[in-house]
């Protein structure tokens, strides 16, 4: 009675306080996420004021109450905090674009989930306009289409900056120095011999299509669709010429059997 009591003591020492911690995360994520969703909807809306009252109440509150993780790093929090100033700022300049503000808004929204997701973050819901728009610039940039291929860079670093700072949160550091790496080429593709620029278009094709958890199917090559229909004609020649003989075997024998 007496090892049961203290087993009893003991459950009650060290589970319930953790899943008291685990709950109280949870309801602090819940609680920044919410912020942050009511951020992005009044940017939406365009209640500008109100969207930087909220962002304003979320970086005090995000330093306050983050919950105390021990995969959250310092350098995500400040990801998260840079992210949240960026936001504001869009918020109150005067000449930027509806639409860059959402996305400055956007930003911070995908980097807060992508610090305490546990399955499949928000932002990798943005592969489809990243890897489209890399496809296009891509082959811009092989016809040596210069008007068309600056205009498709714009495009394809806006989508990879508003995904960004979740990349610096998700991912390890050499693959962010890799993307970075890759940027710098794009930006000087022009002085690049041209060899060279297809070459380093395909290697970041592929980095590109990782950054998603994917890879890249390569067509089939034409000698071995070739070496597949001649073997697959092989064996369909066999196979009739089998079942030829054994049908000329089987007829033979039931002539022969009717004779008698």
């Amino acid at each position: 009675m007496t090892k049961k009591i203290v087993m009893v003591f003991v459950f009650l020492l060290f589970v319930i306080p953790q899943q008291m911690i685990y709950a109280n995360n949870n309801n602090s994520w819940t609680y920044l996420d919410n912020m942050a969703d009511k951020a992005l909807i009044l940017t939406k809306q365009e209640k500008f004021d109100q969207a930087k009252q909220v962002l304003e109440q979320f970086s005090e509150q995000f330093l306050k109450t983050y919950p105390k993780e021990d995969h959250i790093t310092m350098n995500a929090l400040r990801v998260i905090s840079i992210s949240n100033d960026e936001a504001v700022k869009a918020l109150t300049a005067v000449s930027l674009e509806h639409k860059e503000r959402v996305r400055k808004v956007t930003q911070l929204r995908l980097a807060l989930d992508a610090l305490h997701s546990e399955h499949q973050p928000l932002w990798m819901e943005m592969e489809k306009p990243v890897l489209d728009s890399f496809k296009q610039m891509k082959e811009a940039a092989l016809d040596e289409d210069k008007g068309k291929f600056k205009l498709l860079f714009n495009v394809f670093t806006t989508n990879i900056d508003t995904i960004y700072p979740s990349l610096v949160i998700s991912l390890d550091p050499e693959a962010i120095s890799r993307l970075d790496s890759h940027i710098r080429f794009l930006s000087d593709y022009e002085r690049v011999d041209e060899k060279n620029k297809e070459n380093h278009l395909k290697i970041m094709e592929k980095d590109m299509y990782k950054l998603f958890g994917k890879t890249i199917t390569d067509e089939t090559d034409p000698s071995l669709i070739w070496v597949m229909m001649t073997t697959g004609s092989i064996i369909l020649s066999v196979l009739l010429y089998v079942g030829l003989k054994k049908f000329k075997a089987e007829h033979i024998i039931t002539i022969k059997y009717r004779n008698r």
